[in-house]
């Protein structure tokens, strides 16, 4: 009996051992990361008070205050003569108001307080698999106009509420263009903790170099989602790509085919960026397949490719995988062969 129970017990061990993901980062010290309310700090100021507020903002916030204004405010800055005008008819706009209001209600305690514990938890594993990291220094809860959804600039993350109020938000119908269906379905509080995960991985670690070919844009991004997951395990594939459940079940039961199509006729070697484009791009399908294929499709076989390569090859560290740019070695170490 026991001639059996030792093989049982070896195959149980040496599955366990490709799991990269299962750290002790109990020894890992960051602080607690805790969300700093500009949009509120804004949109509760006395306008005859600007400037003495906007000392006190300044402080708080750091150099990413000036950032903020002169981005998003208005193009001249703290110091032109413009900004108190600008900053007035910002905050006072009654569309602008409004979408606050829905933020808030969107952005509560209960929410305030998960994101800030699961914030946490993300970058003390990060720091476990980066060492020399550090997180952010601000996490900042602001308003855009529309026009940002994750910004990380001078030590600070900062998130664009707006973005978060739920696919049925009226607001999302009204903006000129109307936000397509599939962007809309993504806009939600569901999907906050991976867009400031990934938005910071790719501000930390992306290889912004022109891609040659397919497979060094598949691989790069791959990295990037591979580097998401790794700071929640927990989250689950569907959210980690934006993917609906359908699209989800797609790639499960086609990714030998996927990986079929992706491997012939050369096409990991083409360097038209407009073919390589189709395979990445945002959208309801990736077209160039069929409208069954969800979109991005080359960004999620790229993930499974680095998936693989981590599994097969745990004398790499997370770090040599962030600087490793040898593409075909790398696919040839993965050894990825989807069932």
């Amino acid at each position: 009996m026991l001639r059996f129970l030792v093989p049982l017990f070896l195959l149980t061990f040496l599955s366990c051992s490709h799991d990269r993901f299962s750290i002790d980062d109990s020894k890992v010290e960051i602080k607690n990361i805790k969300l700093m309310p500009l949009a509120k700090d804004l949109f509760s100021m006395d306008t005859l008070k600007i400037n003495d507020k906007t000392k006190v903002l300044q402080k708080k916030y750091g150099s990413f205050f000036e950032k903020f204004v002169t981005s998003i405010v208005n193009d001249g800055g703290l110091n032109d003569s413009t900004y108190g005008d600008a900053l007035k008819h910002f905050i006072s706009d009654s569309t602008m108001k409004q979408v606050m209001c829905a933020a808030d209600s969107v952005f509560d305690y209960s929410l305030i307080n998960q994101l800030e514990k699961e914030l946490t938890t993300s970058f003390r594993r990060l720091k476990y698999f980066f060492p020399d990291t550090t997180p952010p220094e601000r996490f900042v809860l602001m308003m855009s106009g529309f026009n940002y959804r994750i910004v990380n600039v001078d030590h600070t993350s900062a998130i664009g509420m707006e973005f978060y109020l739920g696919s049925n938000a009226p607001y999302y119908q009204l903006l000129q263009p109307p936000i397509p269906n599939y962007k809309k379905r993504i806009m939600d509080k569901n999907y906050l903790l991976r867009d400031i995960i990934y938005g910071w991985v790719r501000f930390k670690f992306a290889n912004n170099d022109p891609e040659k070919n397919l497979l060094e844009l598949m691989l790069k991004e791959g990295k990037l989602i591979y580097l998401t997951k790794a700071a929640n395990p927990q989250m689950e594939d569907s959210i980690l790509m934006g993917y609906t459940s359908t699209q989800m079940e797609y790639c499960l039961t086609f990714e030998k085919e996927l990986w079929k199509y992706f491997s012939q006729k050369n096409r990991l070697f083409v360097n038209d960026m407009k073919e390589i484009s189709s395979y990445a791009a945002e959208g309801p399908f990736t077209a160039a397949i069929s409208k069954e294929c969800p979109p991005f499709i080359a960004n999620y076989i790229g993930y499974k490719i680095v998936e693989s390569y981590m599994e097969n090859n745990e004398d790499v560290s997370f770090s040599q995988l962030v600087q490793d740019t040898d593409y075909q070695k790398m696919l040839a170490k993965a050894k990825y062969k989807p069932d």
